[in-house]
């Protein structure tokens, strides 16, 4: 029910939101003004990443907390409680615990 509501507001396909999420990455990435960031290796290593997110295996987008951290984790006795859900977004199962840092 959750992702259902969810997905009012957002691409439901895994390659809608991939494609989303890269979209917005280009626009970042072209709306800086570095010599560094604009680097022909660089660039070439974006449109590389352009190109094999074609090649992702779809997952289905269930409901991920888009900051996870240490300030937003609550440790119980037998299990961690994520809280803080005020940006809830539907999303790849992995992104929770791809944004963790590494302990």
């Amino acid at each position: 029910m959750l992702a259902s509501l969810l997905a009012a507001n957002t691409p439901t396909s895994y390659i809608e939101h991939v494609a989303l999420d890269l979209a917005q990455l280009e626009k970042q990435f072209t709306s800086r003004n570095s010599e560094e960031l604009h680097a022909p290796a660089i660039a070439s290593a974006f449109e590389r990443l352009k190109a094999r997110s074609k090649q992702l295996q779809a997952v289905p987008l269930v409901p991920v907390h888009p900051d996870p951290n240490t300030k937003n984790i609550l440790l119980t006795s037998d299990s961690l409680l994520m809280v803080d859900w005020d940006d809830i977004q539907l999303s790849d199962p992995m992104r929770d615990a791809g944004l963790l840092p590494l302990i």
